[in-house]
C-alpha cells in the first residue's frame, strides 16, 4: 500500500471504534434537550471518547458534527450527534459502510 493510499484511509474511516456502541451512547441523550450545546470535553465524556480524538475528527472530517461559533470556540448540539450516532448505528459488520439500513 502506498503512502498516500494509507493517509487517505486514516483520513476517512469507515468504521469507527464509537460505531460498536454507537446506538448505546444514543439512548444515553433520550431526555435530553437536543438544543443543547457541549463543549468538547463534556461531548468527550458523553461519547466515550478523548477530547483528541474530537479534535482529530474535526480536522480529518470524521467524528460527530459540530458548530464553529468562533475561531476556537466549538460546540456540539446534542440532537445532531445523537442522529449522526443512530445512522452509525449497524445490526452487523457486515453492513458497516454497505447500506443506511440502521438496527
Amino acid at each position: 500500500m502506498t503512502t498516500s493510499a494509507k493517509h487517505a484511509r486514516n483520513n476517512s474511516p469507515k468504521f469507527l471504534l464509537l460505531d460498536r456502541r454507537a446506538q448505546q451512547v444514543a439512548q444515553v441523550a433520550i431526555g435530553a434537550d437536543p438544543d443543547l450545546l457541549l463543549d468538547t470535553k463534556r461531548m468527550a465524556e458523553w461519547l466515550g471518547v478523548s477530547t483528541q480524538w474530537l479534535e482529530i475528527g474535526r480536522s480529518k472530517g470524521f467524528g460527530p458534527p459540530f458548530r464553529k461559533l468562533s475561531p476556537k470556540l466549538v460546540r456540539y448540539q446534542v440532537g445532531e450527534v445523537k442522529a449522526w450516532l443512530e445512522t452509525r448505528s449497524h445490526r452487523s459488520t457486515a453492513t458497516c459502510g454497505k447500506s443506511s439500513e440502521v438496527a
